[in-house]
C-alpha cells in the first residue's frame, strides 16, 4: 500500500493574465455573431411595404415607405386613409424595427408606437395606440 506522502503532487497550471482568460469567450461570441448575422441594415429594408392592420375585427390598409437619409440612417413615412406622417425616431437592430408616428385626431395628436420584426420580405409586429390598444400588423414588401 502506498502512503499519500509518497505520491507526487500534480503540477498547478500557471495563472493566465486576465486578458487571455476571456479570449476564448470573446472568440466564441464573435463567431456566433458571424454565424447568426446582425440582421438587415437600413438599405436592406428600404422600400415600400404594404401593411395590413387588424384591430377589433376591423382591417385597414397602410403603406410604409422606408428610406435612408444622406447619412445612411433609417427614415420614412406612414400613409393611411387619413393622411401621411413622418416616422419619428425609427430604429433598426438585429432585424427588429421600432418607430413612432403622431397622427392628428379630433382630440389632438395621438402618439402611436410600432414594434416589429423582419422575416425576409415580410414584416410582422404591433402598433400600440393611446390607451394601450394593440393592433396586429402584417406587411409584405411591395412588388414581392
Amino acid at each position: 500500500m502506498t502512503s499519500r506522502a509518497s505520491l507526487p503532487e500534480a503540477p498547478v497550471p500557471p495563472k493566465l493574465p486576465r486578458e487571455r482568460r476571456f479570449r476564448p469567450l470573446w472568440l466564441f461570441c464573435l463567431s456566433l455573431l458571424a454565424l447568426v448575422g446582425c440582421g438587415p441594415g437600413p438599405a436592406d429594408v428600404a422600400g415600400t411595404w404594404e401593411l395590413d392592420l387588424r384591430f377589433d375585427g376591423i382591417q385597414r390598409d397602410v403603406t410604409l415607405e422606408l428610406t435612408t437619409d444622406d447619412g445612411g440612417e433609417l427614415a420614412g413615412t406612414w400613409t393611411g386613409m387619413r393622411g401621411s406622417w413622418e416616422l419619428l425616431e425609427p430604429r433598426l437592430s438585429l432585424g427588429k424595427l421600432w418607430f413612432e408616428i403622431e397622427p392628428e385626431t379630433i382630440g389632438g395628436p395621438l402618439r402611436m408606437r410600432f414594434a416589429g420584426m423582419f422575416q425576409g420580405d415580410r414584416l410582422v409586429g404591433t402598433l400600440q395606440a393611446g390607451q394601450g390598444e394593440l393592433m396586429l400588423v402584417e406587411a409584405v414588401r411591395s412588388g414581392s
